[in-house]
């Protein structure tokens, strides 16, 4: 951005920095195919933890959300190999099936994933709600420019995959909310250095006093 020639990109477009033919534009394209092929590459382990039994996930949803996720990554990528000054038409097209792609993402993927988390669903609501509202701030009432739009557009789309990631993740479990969920008689402490398992709570919680099973 600082770097361009191309003047006052943002009053037109974002694909703007990517026309000017110099070291920016050659930047700004190449970043688009890196973060876009990536992203293609990355759909089926950002998608993975939609598998988690307890999400009860419709058969073929995690096919789809991997599909839409790499449309967007493929589209990213053609998108700074086909620059708008190139091939306005392409690049368009392009951009589109960006936009598509996450929008289905956000309704879709609440509707074949039964079980999803109230975070992820919280944030597909919020991500149309607020794409809309730029479209209709850019398009209808002319408050804002294509390129702040774009810009919105798209840090949406990686603010969704970045939650998805943080709350489907078996990894990124919160143990802690699993146990509370299973009840006091499913605590189990996990000896910090030997491995051992006890389970103090167990009497307790039957109203039987006695001593801690310990298993090693």
């Amino acid at each position: 951005m600082s770097l361009t020639q191309t003047g006052e990109w943002w009053a037109r477009n974002f694909s703007t920095l990517g026309t000017s033919d110099d070291l920016a534009a050659a930047w700004f394209n190449a970043g688009l195919v890196a973060s876009g092929a990536a992203m293609a590459v990355m759909s089926e382990p950002l998608a993975r933890g939609l598998a988690r039994p307890e999400y009860r996930a419709r058969p073929a949803a995690g096919a789809v959300v991997r599909s839409l996720i790499a449309v967007i990554g493929l589209a990213l990528t053609g998108i700074g190999l086909v620059p708008i000054d190139a091939n306005e038409l392409v690049h368009n097209v392009l951009a589109s099936a960006a936009g598509a792609a996450f929008f289905g993402l956000a309704t879709l993927t609440p509707w074949m994933v039964r079980g999803l988390p109230r975070r992820l669903i919280a944030t597909s609501i919020a991500a149309l709600a607020v794409e809309v509202l730029a479209w209709v701030a850019y398009d209808r009432l002319g408050w804002a420019s294509l390129t702040v739009f774009e810009v919105v557009a798209f840090a949406l789309v990686f603010v969704w995959l970045i939650t998805l990631v943080v709350t489907t993740h078996p990894e990124r479990g919160d143990a802690g909310a699993t146990r509370a969920a299973a009840g006091p008689a499913a605590e189990i402490e996990f000896g910090p250095r030997t491995g051992a398992i006890t389970a103090p709570v167990l009497a307790g919680a039957m109203g039987m006093p006695g001593p801690a099973l310990r298993s090693t």
